[in-house]
């Protein structure tokens, strides 16, 4: 009977045994957990917030048990600091800060939001206070304002933890003593900042901020989640997200270049050429801010520069400056990137894949180029090519017209003519029954336009509109 009984419940056990090994593994997948850790490095600004929003994407949607903010910044300005305060507050999966080696200022307030801060041996944190955006003092009334309205949202944000918010607000308010169990932490008339040692001290059962220090990212998750219990990965920057981080840092290198030049080009009239060059810097400094939230679109920006730098050139100068060039290489550039697949949030310069995007844009190129040679080859001399483009006769050096003799060093000035074609801004035109070429100075004109010559090039009229 037992060994019926066994040979019955048999099949039964090994129809089971896949459900018990899946359960298995899902026990062993959920032992490792995956760790982003996220620099916070440098200057908190605009770029910050869209790293720090696509990093808490990538966790939630990527399934990490955890985000690590590795932080070293020395401040930034508070609207910023007010948006990652929120994200990180909100965030569906635990974030937490290790001070390696500075949380000042903004720092501080994003790390006071965290699930847990932790500290490398030499963390600082602290220094708070509110300045204006060149670092100058502001007055006294804007500085209660701006340290009482942070103060509450501190406490919005990390009420549940025991003395986050009065520490904080020692942080920022040189007024404010602070107190905690029978002891004076801050005296009035300075500003708090702690160390890793002085922030892990236990007053009244709790610590006063930090949950631990930690030599590394890997020592710090070894006490969270147990020695061998996860797996860090480091979240890397797209290249928007690089260069928008490094415009940020030389902002205002950038905007004081910036106004040099414009000052220079009102005082010496270089044409615009110094105008154009210090409201270039100006622009950069303005797009760099936004530049990060690009992130994972970077091919498609490139190749949407590039157009709009063609058909500008086109439009304005006739493919006579060097934003047709600029145009077309980043429309190139963008092109290989998007067929070799380095380019997005997982931006590389695998020499392979470029390789291979390269042949395959340059393949594109000259087999353009060849079939274009053998359709006018072909229909060149047919009679649909003659309906198609316009026939103007042959085209005549501007040198040896002799249209007119109105006097003056320039005797065809005053003549006019009719565009036989296109002005966008060059094209020729039909001048006292000659075909030359010609060029507006600025805009386009359409066929048929009539046009009067107003100047002399070396190989072709200058000419404007005129209204019939």
């Amino acid at each position: 009977m037992k060994v019926a009984a066994v040979l019955l419940f048999l099949p039964l056990f090994f129809m089971l045994f896949p459900a018990l090994g899946a359960d298995a593994e899902s026990f062993a997948q959920n032992r490792e957990n995956k760790v982003l850790s996220v620099p916070v490095q440098g200057q908190i600004g605009r770029p910050k917030i869209y790293i720090i929003r696509r990093a808490l994407s990538v966790a939630e949607s990527g399934g990490y048990a955890a985000v690590v903010l590795d932080m070293n910044t020395p401040g930034g300005d508070l609207a910023s600091t007010l948006e990652i305060m929120r994200m990180v507050s909100e965030s569906k999966r635990p974030v937490y800060c290790y001070v390696n080696t500075d949380a000042i200022s903004a720092g501080s307030y994003i790390a006071s939001c965290c699930e847990q801060i932790w500290f490398a041996p030499k963390g600082v944190i602290g220094a708070a206070e509110a300045v204006s955006s060149t670092g100058a003092d502001i007055s006294e009334a804007m500085k209660r304002k701006i340290s009482s309205y942070l103060s509450a949202k501190v406490k919005a944000y990390a009420g549940r933890f025991p003395y986050r918010a009065e520490v904080q607000r020692a942080f920022s308010d040189a007024d404010y003593v602070l107190k905690i169990d029978g002891k004076t932490l801050k005296k009035e008339g300075e500003l708090l900042s702690l160390t890793a040692d002085e922030a892990a001290k236990i007053y009244a059962g709790f610590p006063l901020l930090s949950s631990g220090t930690a030599v590394s990212e890997n020592a710090l998750l070894d006490k969270i989640f147990g020695v061998g219990n996860f797996s860090l990965e480091k979240f890397d920057l797209a290249m928007f997200e690089r260069i928008s981080e490094v415009i940020n840092a030389l902002s205002s290198v950038l905007i004081g270049l910036g106004v040099f030049l414009i000052v220079l080009e009102f005082k010496f009239g270089a044409g615009g050429a110094l105008g154009l060059g210090g409201g270039a810097c100006l622009l950069v400094v303005f797009l760099g801010a936004y530049l990060a939230g690009l992130s994972g679109y970077e091919e498609i920006a490139v190749f949407a520069l590039g157009a709009l730098l063609i058909l500008a050139d086109a439009y304005f100068f006739g493919f006579s400056s060097a934003m047709a060039v600029l145009g077309a290489a980043a429309v190139v550039g963008a092109l290989i990137f998007a067929l070799s697949g380095s380019g997005g949030t997982a931006f590389s310069f695998d020499a392979a894949s470029l390789l291979d995007g390269a042949f395959k844009v340059s393949a594109g190129i000259i087999g353009g180029f060849i079939f274009a040679w053998i359709f006018f080859k072909a229909f060149a001399k047919s009679p649909l090519w003659r309906k198609i483009v316009p026939q103007d006769g042959p085209i005549i050096s501007v040198e040896s017209f002799d249209g007119g003799n109105l006097g003056g060093s320039f005797p065809e000035l005053g003549l006019k003519g009719v565009a036989v074609g296109d002005l966008s801004p060059n094209g020729k035109i039909l001048i006292n029954g000659r075909t030359v070429e010609a060029a507006l100075p600025f805009g386009r004109a359409k066929r048929g336009t009539l046009v009067e010559v107003v100047g002399k090039k070396d190989f072709y009229f200058v000419v404007k509109a005129v209204k019939d």
